[in-house]
């Protein structure tokens, strides 16, 4: 995700990326289905989406913080190869396949998950700024 700078330039392009709410209940609906567990989600989602102005206000603030969000998160997060050899000498598996997760799945699953909880969390930060199908190739190209 921090590997391209998010800055004032790159609004436009994300407002222009953002789906509809309507667009967006259809992505869940796809997913999850229409009944108690859908609608469960819809609303999860929905507490966290934006439009407009609001939607403006919140990228304009992710410019701004953009370098010192970058580098509370590379403080506080292992890197991907570190955690993976931890992984592996600890015995535990490391790809997908080792717990039958083809790439395909394991990247639906990361675009699921930032639509489940109202909480805002590192994949709405990528799902805002236009990035998070770009990101979900990246982490499932990690694994090759």
């Amino acid at each position: 995700l921090f590997s391209e700078d998010f800055t004032s330039s790159d609004i436009a392009e994300a407002v222009t990326r953002y789906p509809s709410w309507s667009e967006r209940e259809g992505m869940i609906r796809k997913l999850f289905g229409d009944g108690v567990f859908g609608d469960k989600i819809v609303a999860e989602s929905k507490a966290k989406y934006l439009e407009g102005t609001a939607l403006r206000a919140r990228l304009e603030k992710i410019a701004v913080c953009w370098e010192e969000m970058k580098m509370k998160v590379e403080r506080q997060i292992m890197s991907f190869t570190r955690m993976r050899e931890m992984f592996r000498v600890a015995g535990c598996p490391v790809h997908p396949r080792e717990i039958g997760v083809n790439a395909a799945r394991c990247g639906a699953s990361a675009i699921a998950a930032q639509m489940i909880r109202s909480r805002y969390t590192v994949l709405d930060l990528a799902f805002d700024t236009g990035r998070l199908h770009a990101v979900v190739e990246a982490i499932g190209s990690a694994w090759e």
